[in-house]
């Protein structure tokens, strides 16, 4: 039973140490958009939002994400049909 736990701690060390190393990628490069990653999630944990405003803003952001999505990826198959 020891052994079993001496392992699963390695293996959550190793997987923590991971975690770190991309953490750190990332914050080395963009560091602006991992503080606002970080400090919305501290404000969400927080209890920043009521149910329904978060609702709401999960709504904003789908729409916004479809948007993106067809511009960036449907709009451009369509114009490179047309090339063809």
């Amino acid at each position: 039973m020891s052994r079993d736990k001496a392992e699963q701690t390695r293996s959550l060390s190793a997987d923590f140490a991971r975690i770190e190393e991309r953490v750190r990628e990332a914050v080395d490069e963009q560091p602006v958009l991992t503080l606002g990653a970080a400090a919305a999630v501290g404000f969400l944990i927080g209890g920043g939002f009521s149910r329904g405003g978060l609702t709401v803003l999960l709504g904003i952001g789908a729409r916004m994400g479809t948007a993106w999505f067809e511009r960036e990826f449907l709009e451009g198959a369509d114009a490179q049909e047309n090339e063809k």
